[in-house]
């Protein structure tokens, strides 16, 4: 061998053997937290799912109400008791105070019994007291509105312009008439009626306004949907643009409301306003069956 050969191998430094970075009872322990991870498609999307559920309420707060997260002491740690943690608590409350009423008694219900109900957006059915209210504990205006409505049998209308002493007699006697008319109105007729009254001028443009609520045609699914049958706005997620539409659109339910019920109290205001409007609904039902006499 060469000298300078020899002399460059005897001066090397023997490489020293790697160690292992963990005992083998730590390497096992380290593995042991990966021995839940999903080992096919259907268990990484279940996993995915579950993830998903657990962080969205916290991802929406942050998003939503971004200061009042940041100032929040809250803890985000899941109550086992209750399946959600005291900051998505908050975090729902500031949703149901501040855009739409949530159904947090359901949801509350869920989680103690292991659901955390975040599959869809639950809410409060809309209060709807022109349909629900006892005649007798509505307004004036909103008695005879209801009576106008064409949801009164004439079995029932005779029995409930009886009861509304404030009217004179004469005043009870043309809104029987005309609540009986309405109470035989065919639906084709009820949708004329209801587009003559909205083409027309403020104030009785408010009575298309009432007729399209009585007929759930608003166009606004609070307002149009019939909780008895129908759930509101079935399979909206937990999303951004979801929560916007829906408080968006509650919003807008309250305005109508609050339209129909200027109308209602403004109706009641003065003898003469009913008058008018009875003799209105006489007019355009007839100008609707001249109309469609014409057309035969």
């Amino acid at each position: 061998m060469h000298p300078d050969l020899m002399g460059m191998m005897t001066s090397m430094e023997p490489v020293p053997r790697s160690r292992p970075l963990y005992s083998i009872p730590a390497a096992l322990a380290r593995l042991q937290k990966y021995i839940d991870l999903p080992r096919n498609t259907r268990e990484a999307i279940t996993l995915f799912y579950q993830r998903f559920d657990l962080g969205i309420l916290l991802y929406l707060y942050r998003r939503i109400f971004p200061d009042d997260y940041a100032t929040s002491q809250a803890s985000e740690e899941i109550d086992p008791d209750w399946n959600y943690s005291p900051r998505e608590v908050e975090f729902l409350e500031m949703v149901d105070d501040r855009l739409f009423p949530l159904d947090l008694h359901f949801m509350s219900e869920a989680g103690a019994n292991g659901d955390r109900a975040t599959e869809m957006i639950y809410l409060v059915p809309y209060a709807m007291p022109w349909w629900y209210d006892a005649f007798e504990g509505l307004s004036l205006g909103w008695q005879a509105l209801r009576l106008l409505s064409g949801t009164m049998t004439s079995d029932e209308a005779p029995q409930l312009v009886a009861t509304m002493d404030r009217l004179s007699p004469a005043g009870r006697t043309r809104l029987l008439a005309a609540s009986l008319v309405m109470a035989r109105a065919s639906p084709e007729q009820f949708d004329a009626l209801r587009m003559r009254f909205l083409r027309r001028d403020p104030p009785f443009s408010g009575f298309g306004q009432v007729l399209a609520l009585y007929q759930y045609r608003t166009g606004n699914p609070w307002l149009d949907t019939d909780t008895d049958s129908e759930i509101l706005y079935e399979g909206a997620c937990w999303c951004e643009e979801h929560i916007a539409e829906i408080a968006q659109s509650y919003q807008a339910a309250q305005i109508y409301e609050q339209q129909v019920n200027d109308f209602a109290t403004w109706l009641a205001e003065d003898s003469h306003r009913l008058s008018q409007l009875l003799a209105l609904i006489t007019q355009e039902l007839a100008a609707n069956d001249q109309e469609a006499a014409n057309e035969v």
